[in-house]
C-alpha cells in the first residue's frame, strides 16, 4: 500500500506499506498491475470542517488494509467515498480499475460491503434473506449451490429451522450467524 497526504487529526493507515513519493502521479499503472483501490488528491469538506485533505492512497490486489484514527479524522468519509455513497469535492477515486462517475452501476454489481452491524427483516428466514439479497445482483453464487458459501449457509439455516422454527434471520440469529449470512450474500 502506498499513501501520502492526510485525513485530519492524525489518522493512520494500517497495512504493510510504504509512503509514496510526493510526485507519484496516477496513470502510471498498466492493467496488469493496476491497484484495486487508487485515491489521488482526495478532498472532502463539510461546512467548515475539512474531513479529507489531499489524500493519496494505493491498495494492491489482495492486500488488506485499515484506516485508524481518532473520531473526526475522516476515516468514515474516506470509506463512504470509496463505496460511492459520498462524492468527493476533489480528487480521483478508482476502484477495480473503474470510477464511480462513469461506472457506478458496474461497481455496485462488483463490490460488497460488510457493515459492523447488520439488520435483517424480522419475518424472513435465513434462506429467504439470502435469496432476497442475491436477487439484487446480475451474477453471483446461487443459493441452491451446496458447494458455494451462500448454499452452505442456506443448508445450515434449513437445519436450524428444523430445530427452531422461530429462528428467522432478523430475530433468531446470534451475532456470528448474522455475520455469516451477511458475508454469504
Amino acid at each position: 500500500m502506498r499513501y501520502s497526504g492526510s485525513m485530519t487529526d492524525g489518522a493512520k493507515y494500517a497495512g504493510g506499506g510504504t509512503t509514496a513519493e510526493p510526485g507519484n502521479a496516477a496513470g502510471l499503472h498498466t492493467p496488469e498491475n493496476r491497484p484495486t483501490l487508487l485515491l489521488r488528491g482526495l478532498r472532502k469538506a463539510f461546512a467548515d470542517v475539512q474531513a479529507v485533505d489531499g489524500l493519496d492512497l494505493e491498495v494492491a490486489h489482495g492486500e488488506c488494509f485499515g484506516l485508524l484514527g481518532p473520531n473526526g479524522a475522516g476515516k468514515t468519509t474516506t470509506i463512504e467515498i470509496c463505496e460511492g455513497l459520498t462524492a468527493p469535492d476533489e480528487g480521483t477515486v478508482e476502484l477495480l480499475g473503474l470510477n464511480w462517475r462513469a461506472n457506478a452501476n458496474e461497481l455496485r454489481q462488483r463490490i460488497g460491503i460488510q457493515l459492523q452491524e447488520t439488520q435483517f427483516p424480522d419475518k424472513l428466514t435465513v434462506e429467504e434473506t439470502l435469496r432476497l439479497f442475491r436477487s439484487f445482483f446480475r451474477h453471483g453464487i446461487s443459493v441452491d449451490d451446496p458447494d458455494g458459501a451462500t448454499g452452505r449457509e442456506a443448508q445450515r439455516a434449513r437445519r436450524r429451522a428444523l430445530r427452531r422454527p422461530e429462528a428467522a434471520a432478523g430475530n433468531g440469529l446470534r451475532a456470528g450467524g448474522r455475520s455469516r449470512v451477511a458475508l454469504s450474500r
